[in-house]
C-alpha cells in the first residue's frame, strides 16, 4: 500500500512544482557551465523545463505505457529549437553531461 501511495505522491508534486522545480534547475545549470546565458534564454528555459517536468509528472501518475501526449511533438520542436539557437548541434551537446547531472541532482533533492 505504501509504494501505491508513493507511487501517485511523486508525480503529483512534480506537476504542482514543475514551474518551482524550472526554476532550481536552469539557475542551476546557468551556474555550473559558467557561460553568459541571454535573459531570454533564461526565460525560455524556464518554459522549457517546466513543460517537460509536467510532462513527467503525467507520465508518472498513469498507468499508461506510452509516452504522455505531446512529448514526442515537444522533443522534436526543442531539438529543433536548440539547433537553431547555437548553429552547430555539437555545441548543444556539449552542455548535456551537466544538464542532465543538474536535472537528476534536483529531482532527487525533491523526491
Amino acid at each position: 500500500m505504501l509504494m501505491k501511495v508513493c507511487k501517485w505522491r511523486f508525480p503529483l508534486y512534480l506537476t504542482k512544482n514543475k514551474a518551482l522545480l524550472a526554476v532550481e534547475i536552469v539557475e542551476d545549470i546557468i551556474d555550473r557551465i559558467k557561460l553568459e546565458v541571454p535573459k531570454e534564454e533564461i526565460e525560455q528555459g524556464f518554459i522549457i523545463y517546466a513543460e517537460f517536468i509536467g510532462f513527467l509528472g503525467d507520465s508518472g501518475a498513469s498507468n499508461e505505457k506510452e509516452l504522455p501526449e505531446g512529448l514526442t511533438e515537444w522533443s522534436k520542436r526543442m531539438g529543433g529549437r536548440e539547433a537553431s539557437l547555437r548553429g552547430r548541434i555539437s555545441e548543444v551537446v556539449v552542455l548535456y553531461p551537466t544538464i542532465r547531472v543538474v536535472f537528476v541532482e534536483q529531482l532527487l533533492k525533491s523526491a
